[in-house]
């Protein structure tokens, strides 16, 4: 009977999915949270927004493509970065579930300064030592 109650303790600790896997209860949010539209949306955003945020750079000339193919880019950037975000959004959500006074305006003020930093890191890229301390 030992046995029995080890397994009604671990099967209180899951949730079982539909098709009868069952994930630790820590983990299921992962679940809840990427859903198939999820995942389409922050893809296409991530790959879209990206793309444009390397355009500052392409257009500052900080960086250049060999063989570009759109806009002065090779076509892998755009999925480059649907798939970063994807990766980062994963990653971040393991902090915002520890802190969960995290609110969204937190979250709109850090990709400006994410934005900001992005621009400024194309426009003052003649100028490294005033970038290090701005």
């Amino acid at each position: 009977m030992a046995g029995g109650a080890g397994f009604l303790r671990r099967r209180r600790a899951a949730t079982t999915l539909a098709h009868g896997r069952c994930w630790p209860r820590s983990l299921v949010w992962l679940r809840a949270m990427w859903t198939p539209a999820r995942v389409i949306t922050a893809f296409v955003l991530g790959a879209i927004v990206g793309a444009l945020l390397d355009q500052i750079h392409l257009r500052y000339g900080v960086l250049h493509y060999p063989n570009p193919t759109w806009f002065g880019q090779p076509w892998w950037v755009a999925p480059l970065f649907g798939g970063a975000t994807l990766a980062i959004l994963s990653g971040a959500r393991l902090f915002v579930r520890r802190f969960p006074g995290t609110r969204d305006h937190r979250v709109a003020g850090s990709l400006a300064w994410f934005f900001a930093a992005y621009w400024a890191s194309g426009a003052w890229q003649a100028h490294p030592n005033a970038l290090a301390l701005g």
